[in-house]
Parts: C-alpha cells; structure tokens; sequence
C-alpha cells in the first residue's frame, strides 16, 4: 500500500516518496525474515532434542520480537538518512534560490534606477555631488560672500559678482596632520 501511495501522480516531485518507497521496502522483507528465522529455528530444533512445546512458542515469540525489533531499528536508521540526505540536498537548493534572488533583485534595481533616472543615474544627484565638492572646498563663504557685490541681471535676479569659489581643496600648512576622507 505505501509503495501504491509513493508511485502516485500526486507523490511524483514530492521528496517524501523515497522515504515511502523505503518504508515500503523495508517493510515487506518482513514476512520473509520471519519464514526464514522459522525454518532457521525449525532446522536448529530438529538437529538437536525436541523441544517442548511451550519452549517452541517462547523461542517463536522471542524470534518474532527480535526481528520486529531488527526492523524497526533498520527502518528508523534508513529513513533518518533519507531525510538528512533531503534536508541537505533542500538546504542547498534554497542557498541557490536565495543567491539567485538576490543578484536578480540588484540588477533589477539597477536597470530600474536607469531607466527612470532615478538615483544616481539622476541629473540631479549629479549636480548635487558638484555643489557637494564646491562646499567641501568652500567651506565657510561669508567672508567671500561679504567681499562680493550683489548685482541684478536683466530678468530682475539678484547674483554675487566677483566671489571666487575654489574648485580644488586648499593645501594644508607644513606640518599639518592629513585629514583622512570620509571622516575616519
């Protein structure tokens, strides 16, 4: 009947049919191991002095229970490998969907970000990393500002003329300690 259960349609990806078919297996050698212990047991009998027949049915009850026992330990062992052996083989299969998933999701988001222009593929962001470098060089403008003059363009828009903003970071004194970037 497991074995019936493990070759259905239904039971064709699932990863518990081996464990079935095992269990199946294992279970129908059982009848034969005890026809087997019997006539073993039969042959010894009859090659030594007759035994009663309460001895007969203590040593057929302790046989039977011996190989049930055989069996069960047998079974429980082969099917705790099975399952280590699924759980492995499972484990890695999600190491590799996850990995997957995750390099999918970033060249997603990657190819998201530059089709809209969004991010750092943004115009704006650009243009916020060159005020950025302005105001690192620059960093505190009210004396160039105050120097400057405020004039007016044809439009009515007021602007400072004559500030000069430094592009390139100032060189430090000798002998002054190097700032590291990134404020480590």
């Amino acid at each position: 009947m497991l074995a019936t259960a493990a070759a259905s349609k239904a039971m064709r990806h699932d990863p518990y049919k081996h464990i079935l078919t095992g269990l199946s297996d294992t279970i129908g050698v059982l009848p034969t191991m005890v026809r087997r212990w019997e006539q073993a047991v039969q042959d010894v009998i009859a090659a030594r002095h007759p035994l009663t027949p309460e001895e007969r049915a203590d040593l057929a009850r302790a046989l039977v229970e011996a190989t049930k026992e055989g069996a069960f330990e047998g079974t429980r062992k082969e099917a705790a490998r099975m399952i280590r052996r699924l759980d492995h083989t499972v484990a890695i299969r999600m190491g590799l969907y996850v990995g997957a998933a995750f390099v999918a999701g970033c060249m997603l988001t990657g190819g998201v970000l530059f089709a809209t222009g969004t991010g750092p593929f943004n115009p704006d962001a650009q243009a916020g990393a060159a005020w950025r470098e302005l105001v690192q060089n620059n960093p505190d403008p009210r004396a160039l500002l105050a120097a400057g003059e405020v004039r007016t363009d044809r439009t009515g828009r007021r602007y400072y003329a004559g500030v000069s903003l430094w592009m390139d970071p100032s060189p430090l004194p000798p002998g002054a300690p190097a700032k590291s970037k990134g404020g480590q």
